[in-house]
């Protein structure tokens, strides 16, 4: 069970972002590499049209045979997956009042959002198709797990830091003021600052001539208009499907 202290759910939180850096950063050093997303590009046979569809059914099948998406922020991008193999169910939180952890799942978003970021990104084909596909499911999953992870426990953890209001604009189904009730600006603009400078960073002691770089500014943009937006938006589904007492 995951702690519902805001500090330490913060803490978890810039932990993933970390994770989201580096995975963009080595995504850029590849090419943006179409033929990954073109349909029967390649004859693999199965149910999925593109290269990248393949491996991700084939990674989240395995994946949900081991009992990955018991756990809350691990929302799979396919649905009609495995059930967990006998004795691998055993991490789903009981902390969490919902009933359903499905009833957030931004996958399709998120995948929508990181599809436009390679437009901006990344250029070319290199013809290292196995490994793009691979480093995209890298990144997919840890945007997902950052925006699912601060869906649900952000949400909870502000819940029970006010529970008579939060249960009032729930039980009035009233989203609009729930967003302004949970939405800490001055929060999310020290996240921005923290991304950008980050990145910077962390690629201040690489070779530019012999790795490539992301321009930091496209990182915090990512998540402004991305990341944070579409956590809050899990963040108003879970409070809305929650029990209350």
């Amino acid at each position: 069970m995951h702690s519902f202290d805001l500090s330490e759910i913060a803490t978890r939180l810039e932990s993933l972002e970390e994770t989201i850096i580096f995975r963009l950063i080595d995504r850029v050093q590849l090419g943006r590499n179409f033929a990954v997303y073109e349909p029967n590009r390649f004859p693999l046979g199965g149910t999925e049209p593109t290269l990248l569809d393949h491996m991700m059914r084939f990674h989240e099948s395995t994946h949900a045979m081991l009992g990955r998406y018991v756990i809350a922020e691990e929302r799979p991008f396919y649905t009609d997956l495995p059930v967990p193999a006998e004795g691998m169910a055993s991490g789903r939180d009981k902390g969490l009042a919902i009933a359903d952890f499905n009833v957030i799942n931004l996958t399709a978003d998120i995948r929508t959002a990181y599809t436009t970021l390679l437009d901006s990104i990344v250029t070319g084909d290199d013809g290292e198709y196995g490994t793009t596909a691979e480093s995209d499911i890298a990144a997919l999953q840890a945007i997902a797990r950052r925006i699912h992870f601060g869906s649900f426990y952000v949400a909870e953890a502000k819940f029970r830091g006010n529970p008579v209001q939060y249960s009032e604009l729930i039980r009035a189904n009233d989203s609009e003021a729930l967003m302004k009730l949970l939405t800490r600006q001055e929060v999310e603009d020290r996240i921005i600052v923290r991304i950008r400078e980050k990145c910077a960073s962390i690629q201040a002691i690489s070779n530019p001539l012999i790795r490539k770089q992301i321009n930091p500014e496209m990182v915090a943009q990512f998540y402004f208009e991305t990341i944070i937006p579409l956590t809050k938006v899990g963040e108003i589904r879970y409070l809305l499907n929650r029990t209350l007492e």
